[in-house]
């Protein structure tokens, strides 16, 4: 059941992004402004993990979906040590089957550099701003899921006020993380995509575009493609360059 329940989070984290973010997709083309599809995609897997919450399957394993989750209730004495044990690895596996089953579905539109197995990787914080926001967005969620679930006349609403805060999350902070919390949900994108870390030991440039020994110096170009593409990349290269320019818009001022 928590297997499963990662996998529609994934499947429809990827369904969503490809929606929202590919270059040739009408939702994209329509909306332009970066703040504006970062509150559509809130809202889509806002409303898709209070889905999972209050399904069947949900309600009876309590739908942790993370591996964060359920260590906080292990620690509190609400789950034994095997069942903690299984949940984790139920988690880890369903989210990654959930990718690869979208990657069936949405063939090549999920390997396109816009899309990239809705991976979640360090913003304009660089690693460290993206382990602090992090650590304060998962305080905030757990809190939040602890209070009204032991607090009588908010218990039922506690998945409610998780998804709420999941909307809220992506909006406002996916640009300094990409807004995981779920180290299930993040590796996850990260084995398909291969996208493990903006290092600079493994990577010529960081996740917009700046060589990393350099400062002022941006590739937007399709020169940095993990691989030659089988249609023409244009669109791509063009929606990379508009995003690099939001970034350096952020950066300037």
């Amino acid at each position: 059941m928590e297997a499963a329940g990662l996998a529609l989070f994934m499947l429809s984290a990827c369904a969503f992004t490809t929606l929202i973010e590919y270059p040739t997709s009408p939702l994209r083309q329509a909306i332009t402004e970066p703040f504006t599809r970062r509150a559509l995609m809130g809202v889509a897997m806002g409303l898709t993990a209070v889905g999972i919450i209050y399904s069947p399957w949900g309600q009876r394993s309590g739908a942790h979906l993370n591996p964060s989750v359920t260590l906080t209730f292990w620690r509190l004495g609400k789950v034994q040590s095997w069942d903690a044990i299984f949940y984790i690895v139920a988690q880890f596996g369903g989210g990654l089957g959930g990718v690869l089953l979208a990657r069936e579905a949405l063939g090549n539109l999920i390997s396109d550099p816009s899309v990239n197995y809705a991976v979640t990787v360090p913003g304009v914080g660089g690693a460290v701003g993206a382990f602090l926001a992090e650590a304060l967005i998962s305080c905030g969620l757990m809190g939040v899921v602890l209070i009204a679930s032991n607090t009588p006349r908010l218990a039922r609403l506690t998945g409610f006020f998780a998804g709420a805060l999941i909307a809220i999350y992506i909006a406002l902070e996916a640009p300094l993380s990409g807004m995981s919390m779920n180290p299930a949900r993040t590796f996850a994108s990260a084995v398909p995509s291969g996208n493990w870390t903006a290092d600079p030991e493994t990577s010529a440039l960081d996740v917009n575009c700046k060589a990393h020994d350099v400062d002022n110096v941006y590739v937007v170009d399709g020169s940095f493609f993990v691989s030659s593409t089988a249609v023409n990349p244009a669109f791509t290269i063009m929606a990379n360059a508009l995003r690099v320019a939001d970034h350096l818009a952020a950066r300037l001022k």
